[in-house]
């Protein structure tokens, strides 16, 4: 998506996989925003706040079939100051969702699968990248402009979120997280990890009280089958 430009872009239904085959730093869906521009909205209005784009109902696989893998560590990538994006239905499998810089992006109600299983330069992938991560939000200077609920989240690890440059993320920093839906199958003891945060983090219940992800659960009990089930729903599959 380039800039983005004046949004009120849809990228909507799409089966994405094999991609990011020769580069790297960036995700199968890639966007940056750097510049304000004045531009005329859709009902006509003059404005330099881009109006949102949606991503909806996408599976995206951040892996191929030749080499087993992308040159990706995320799939959804809103990086470099990537502004007013709606991330909703998707089903995101090796992968997760980074937001860096910007603002306005909130991502709900997507399945992200397994983002751990990929270890990169940056190290283990999360799903909601603050950082580089595989149930990996990375927010990276971002603030509460950004939201993550309802989301579902599954990591063998227990690594579900990436912190980039800890010491910044204080206060009001961090994204509005809620309701979320994270899973570690067959691992009873509930492995909760926040790599790069301010202080150590082991469990769902230590995150929450530091103030995030408030109606929150974690359950060790899901199945690939499970999983599969899930994704035909979002993706409204038989």
């Amino acid at each position: 998506f380039n800039d983005g430009f004046g949004g009120g872009n849809f990228l909507q239904g799409n089966l994405i996989f094999n991609v990011v085959r020769e580069t790297w730093d960036h995700g199968p869906f890639n966007s940056w925003d750097r510049e304000i521009f004045y531009f005329k909205d859709s009902f006509g209005n003059f404005s330099i706040e881009p109006e949102y784009s949606h991503l909806d109902s996408n599976f995206m696989i951040n892996r191929n079939f030749g080499t087993g893998h992308s040159n990706s560590d995320k799939l959804i990538d809103h990086d470099d100051g990537s502004s007013g994006y709606i991330d909703t239905n998707n089903v995101l499998i090796y992968g997760g969702i980074k937001n860096r810089d910007g603002n306005r992006r909130h991502s709900s109600n997507n399945l992200i699968v397994y983002a751990d299983t990929f270890n990169t330069s940056f190290g283990i992938l999360q799903p909601y990248l603050l950082g580089p991560m595989g149930a990996h939000v990375h927010s990276h200077y971002t603030r509460k402009t950004d939201s993550f609920c309802n989301n579902t989240i599954v990591s063998y690890s227990g690594e579900f979120i990436s912190v980039k440059d800890g010491a910044w993320f204080a206060g009001d920093i961090f994204p509005e997280m809620m309701n979320n839906q994270y899973f570690t199958p067959q691992n009873a003891s509930l492995p909760f990890l926040v790599p790069g945060y301010n202080k150590k983090i082991q469990s769902l219940e230590e995150w929450q009280k530091d103030g995030h992800d408030q109606g929150s659960t974690i359950r060790s009990d899901i199945t690939n089958k499970d999983v599969l089930a899930k994704a035909r729903q979002k993706l409204g599959l038989p």
